[in-house]
């Protein structure tokens, strides 16, 4: 028997797939070109992809690159205001950059009903995307500052008129993103007003003990494919953020973290040019484990005891985001029945954020799977946003 396994954190058609210097000037932004909208943005009366100066996680600066959508609606008096959607993982090489395969990489129906709803969207592909080295993946100063210099950035492109207080909203890594954004130094020209983190990365230690915990609960329960997918799903993001802290952490051999049936295979996440064959690689080798004859918790995928590593002692801690209130307030939403997130992980990252004193509102979805807090309950993010960062 072949395993079902698929992935929807990559696109919204798969079912998978700090001191940040935001405050500093930026360069004038390279516009391309105001580019033809999307097919599927019915709701965008213009589009621009244009390319920002921001710091380097490894040092110097990066040129990254973002979409801009407005509203086909009349411009308020104090202009759109403007979101940042951030989307959610599309692999770390170069060839899954998003503004290469806008239509397929990016949630377009969640852009569509924030422009929709009135507001502008501002969509950054992340850091490295487009250059010589991989995106850093999970790190909390690349995500910040992706978001952080390209809202000035695109408030300089001719023809724009956008509010200088905005909001984010991500989903996944997404959501990982929005926390970081938050955490990051502020901007006082540009104030972020209301941040939203759907289905969320967060703490990554309790949160792959979480992981690692409903794992072993579906496997008492007797639900198999649930623990395959599980397991699947931290074996692909993992192996991101393991070349990402090498970027940083130059003691730190990425393999370390996994098994000998995963180690060999995360090098493909670096170099692959269609954005699945490191997924693929880990779906052959699940599923020539299991249908082997091998017993799950046995697969020499990403181990228990990789935090304990020493070489990453410094880096988790500096990468810890609950631990420090967020200036703005926060909406988190998460389905029950996510298989990519698990809600425990969800919720001590919450009760942590409100112990330090951040506004949150917490909204779990019953029955619900990663896709769907943005997708079917993208309401509630319109709603919420409507009372705390209305569109003009």
């Amino acid at each position: 028997m072949v395993l079902r396994l698929s992935f929807y954190c990559f696109s919204l058609f798969f079912l998978a797939a700090c001191s940040s210097g935001g405050g500093d000037s930026v360069e004038d932004p390279v516009v391309d070109t105001r580019i033809e909208i999307p097919p599927s943005l019915s709701a965008a009366s213009s589009a621009f992809l244009f390319d920002y100066t921001m710091p380097a996680v490894t040092g110097g600066s990066a040129t990254a690159r973002s979409f801009l959508f407005e509203p086909n609606q009349a411009v308020p008096a104090d202009g759109h205001s403007l979101v940042v959607w951030a989307h959610g993982t599309t692999g770390i090489a170069n060839d899954c950059a998003p503004s290469l395969d806008f239509e397929n990489s990016i949630n377009t129906f969640a852009v569509n009903q924030l422009l929709g709803a009135g507001y502008a969207v501002l969509v950054p592909d992340y850091e490295g995307f487009g250059t010589p080295t991989i995106h850093p993946y999970y790190l909390r100063d690349s995500h910040a500052n992706s978001v952080l210099f390209a809202v000035p950035a695109a408030h300089q492109i001719p023809g724009t008129n956008l509010s200088d207080d905005w909001a984010i909203v991500g989903h996944s890594q997404g959501g990982h993103v929005a926390l970081a954004t938050a955490r990051g130094e502020a901007n006082p020209a540009y104030p972020l007003q209301a941040v939203v983190a759907l289905a969320p990365g967060t703490d990554l230690v309790p949160l792959s003990d979480r992981a690692f915990e409903a794992i072993d609960f579906a496997l008492a329960e007797g639900e198999f494919q649930e623990a395959v997918e599980r397991v699947f799903f931290m074996n692909v993001y993992s192996a991101y953020i393991a070349h990402a802290f090498a970027l940083v952490e130059p003691e730190f051999d990425p393999r370390s973290l996994f098994g000998n049936a995963v180690a060999p295979l995360i090098d493909i996440a670096v170099d692959e040019t269609d954005c699945g064959q490191y997924v693929d690689a880990v779906i052959d080798e699940l599923n020539a484990f299991v249908t082997g004859g091998g017993n799950l918790p046995d697969f020499a995928g990403l181990q228990r005891d990789w935090s304990d590593i020493p070489a990453l002692a410094n880096r988790l801690q500096f990468e810890e985001m609950g631990d420090e209130a967020q200036p703005a307030p926060l909406l988190v939403v998460q389905g029950d029945a996510d298989r990519q997130i698990p809600v425990a992980g969800t919720t001590a990252f919450v009760d942590r954020q409100r112990s330090v004193g951040t506004d949150v509102s917490y909204e779990i979805v019953e029955g619900g799977r990663h896709g769907d807090v943005s997708r079917g309950e993208f309401g509630r993010t319109l709603n919420w946003l409507a009372t705390r960062f209305p569109a003009q």
